[in-house]
């Protein structure tokens, strides 16, 4: 070996033992999708954008981005609307979490009005008259009382409590576009005094049964876009402008009346001819909102965080690095650290791909829709896996499973080149809803409706096709299934001998012994746990998923709360001895388990976030309203136990959480250290352990290495290979155990590989 590569090792080495090993305790931060621009206001230094993640700032001078959420105060991240005021002040409606003001200054104010409403649209008539769109009707908002005056719900004809998308002071009316029609009225009545818009015949309305989404006036015209195309108003006349695609937003720039429709592109007439359309090439087809900064620039905000700049025939363009949606129902970490996150649920929620990040950058997977803006099955992944061999298994619902090789290419597993079956009614529509490893390198999986499938560890896609694989299914292998005999299983979990414990939506749940045959039949054991099997101790046959402690309890998630089993299994006999069970979070959704290495247990679930302590004597609840929590449906969760960080997974966007936990002591007691590794080398040694105790490898990320058991002299030894006898690559990597006096240490160790 070189000298030059043992200086190298030797500096890393200083170099991460000096390095900070835990976030702070306590600590929140927020990851979202801004990728989905709902409305923009451009000023003279920045760029603004309403988002579904919260709110998006451009600096155009230098391409950087800003993203304001609630951590940052503001009053909730589905953010539809902006308006800007003359003393800079940035007003922003949400989706029900009320309106938002931002000052330079001071920031973000604390929301006190239209909480529970959805705010559609703002505009400002003065600095101390605010018109506020909602989902009821249009409020007069004094600013400077920070009040609401009055709210108008009934506009002429049309409807009570109609919902109103825009409302605008054009001339000497207000108007106002809603769910089915447009309608106008004078602020002022001949003499002088302010109408009474509270009074429906003080309107004018037009039932046009269609939404309308926005309104305009170029001299003495006025055009208002539907969802149904266009029309213009000049002498009470209105007219249709021929094209019928939505009309999300319009406006007027340089001769010309501009409709952006979001997902048929940006299309745009003479104002002379307002029915002469062409489609505008330099904008983005998903475009949904437009605006003219100071400097006449039109600014268009288009999906997949796209802000396009055109100014004097030239074309920007700044895109926002996101996830590319705010549902992250499932989470993992690869081998390299990198986060890997399934965007949809079973109802197909979400549906974007996959979306991975690396700490600094994004990067979606089948993350586009087809042309027409379709999501399809491709789109829909559920569950995310990180195999020993560092490919990434998706399982979608009804695309099979996309899989990624060492090198990053990705194939299809399917109906057409494996055992997998698509769902009775559609055998094309292959189901994939929960994936794991078990210790020997085979890949197990639900196939929804059908069966367990399970393919031979395999080390390339061209070995695929010929390696070993079996199909259980209930009518053959005892697998539990509801009263309609289908087999709707929701998670597979393994324990550390290599038992598959399998959970159902229908039926409960059972213990799998394959007998350590896992592609032959005959040797196999079902033991079924449900309501019909344990009627008082069951709460629900509805399993979300399945863990294990570190002493031995088995706990099972439920639409109804989390079941504790504690019990032992003999493979002589075959039989499994209950010798406990509890009932813990009654009536709440649980969603997913995770233990951590102090063998605290976590729940995500529809319900915020809960900590069962590991000696059972307290619970920690986190919520929406009590901590950073972005969310209380909480579908996921992953743990790095070496930075004590808990990655959370919500319905509106990723939480990141330094969880409390104890102080550990950095230790530097194995030999030798640096190790080379490679065949025919030395061992690494643990000395001083406790008899029988555990020591447990890890990469810097946080991902297990292998797992280490101390002899009756207390000394354990590692030979640098990982679980399937790997050798692991060269780097710096963890290790923890417990010392003689019963307490946790934890150390660095690096590894130079010599093979």
């Amino acid at each position: 070996m070189k000298s030059s590569a043992i200086k190298w090792a030797l500096l890393l080495f200083s170099l991460c033992l000096s390095s900070r090993l835990f976030a702070a305790t306590g600590d929140w931060d927020l990851y979202t999708s801004v990728a989905k621009i709902n409305d923009i206001l451009a000023g003279e230094r920045y760029v603004w954008a309403a988002t579904d993640g919260g709110v998006l700032r451009l600096r155009p001078a230098d391409g950087t981005f800003t993203i304001y959420t609630t951590l940052d105060g503001l009053a909730g991240n589905n953010v539809l609307c902006i308006a800007e005021d003359s003393q800079d002040n940035l007003w922003f409606g949400t989706e029900e979490d009320g309106l938002s003001k931002f000052s330079p200054e001071k920031g973000f104010t604390p929301p006190q009005h239209f909480i529970g409403y959805r705010i559609n649209f703002l505009y400002f008539e003065n600095d101390s008259t605010l018109y506020v769109a909602t989902d009821v009707g249009v409020s007069l908002f004094r600013t400077y009382k920070d009040e609401i005056k009055e709210t108008y719900r009934q506009f002429g004809t049309l409807a009570r409590d109609n919902e109103v998308f825009c409302a605008k002071v054009l001339g000497e009316d207000l108007w106002a576009g809603t769910a089915t029609g447009v309608a106008h009225a004078p602020l002022f009545q001949p003499s002088g005094v302010r109408s009474n818009l509270q009074d429906p015949t003080s309107w004018s309305s037009i039932a046009l049964e269609r939404k309308v989404y926005s309104i305009i006036q170029n001299n003495s015209v006025i055009f208002i876009g539907t969802e149904k195309g266009g029309y213009s108003c000049e002498n009470n006349r209105w007219t249709h402008l021929k094209l019928s695609l939505p009309f999300y937003d319009i406006l007027t720039h340089q001769g010309k009346l501009l409709a952006a429709t979001e997902t048929h592109g940006v299309f745009q007439s003479p104002l002379s001819r307002p029915f002469a359309w062409m489609e505008n090439s330099f904008l983005p087809k998903k475009t949904k909102c437009l605006t003219v900064s100071p400097d006449s620039a039109l600014w268009a905000g288009a999906e997949d965080g796209y802000l396009v700049r055109i100014k004097s025939g030239e074309v920007d363009s700044f895109q926002v690095n996101c996830p590319a949606a705010n549902t992250f129902m499932d989470l993992t970490f690869d081998h390299q650290g990198r986060l890997w996150v399934a965007s949809s649920y079973r109802d197909q929620t979400g549906c974007r791909g996959a979306y991975c990040f690396d700490g600094e950058q994004w990067t979606n997977h089948f993350a586009t829709p087809t042309p027409l803006g379709k999501w399809t099955a491709e789109n829909s992944v559920v569950c995310v896996v990180v195999d020993s061999r560092s490919r990434i298994w998706l399982g979608t619902w009804g695309a099979g499973i996309h899989l990624s090789s060492e090198q990053g290419d990705w194939e299809l597993i399917d109906q057409d080149n494996s055992i997998l079956k698509g769902i009775p009614a559609n055998p094309k529509y292959v189901v994939i809803n929960d994936i794991c490893e078990d210790k020997n390198g085979n890949i197990w999986m639900f196939d929804f409706l059908q069966g367990v499938a399970v393919f031979e560890d395999f080390s390339s896609f061209d070995d695929f096709p010929s390696i070993k694989t079996m199909f259980y299914t209930p009518s053959e292998d005892k697998l539990p299934s509801g009263e309609d005999g289908q087999f709707q299983g929701s998670v597979i979990a393994l324990d550390e001998t290599g038992l598959k414990w399998i959970g159902t939506l229908n039926a409960g749940f059972c213990l799998f012994d394959d007998g350590e045959t896992p592609f032959e039949r005959g040797d196999d054991t079902v033991i079924i746990f449900s309501t019909s099997f344990y009627p008082e101790e069951m709460i629900s046959n509805n399993i979300a998923d399945i863990a294990f402690d570190e002493e031995g309890v088995l706990w099972i998630g439920t639409d109804s709360g989390v079941n504790a089993i504690r019990g032992q299994y003999n493979p002589t006999i075959k039989d499994y001895t209950c010798e406990s069970w509890n009932t813990y979070l009654r009536e709440i959704t649980v969603n997913r388990i995770l233990i951590d290495s102090q063998n605290n247990k976590w729940f995500a679930t529809e319900n915020g976030l809960y900590r069962f302590s590991a000696d059972g004597t307290s619970w920690t609840h986190y919520t929406q309203g009590s901590c950073g929590l972005v969310d209380n449906r909480v579908k996921s969760f992953a743990l790095n136990e070496l930075t004590g960080e808990l990655w959370i997974g919500t319905l509106m966007g990723l939480n990141r959480f330094g969880i409390p936990r104890p102080s550990l002591q950095q230790v530097t007691l194995v030999y030798p250290n640096p190790f080379i590794s490679g065949p025919g080398k030395d061992q690494v040694t643990f000395p001083g352990l406790s008899p029988n105790s555990t020591v447990r490898i890890y990469t810097l990320l946080g991902e297990s290495v292998r797992t280490l058991t101390a002899d009756e002299f207390g000394e354990a030894t590692w030979d640098g290979t990982n679980s399937l006898n790997n050798l692991v690559a060269s780097g710096i990597y963890f290790y923890s155990f417990w010392n003689q006096k019963g307490k946790q240490l934890l150390g660095k160790l690096a590894i130079l590989r010599n093979d």
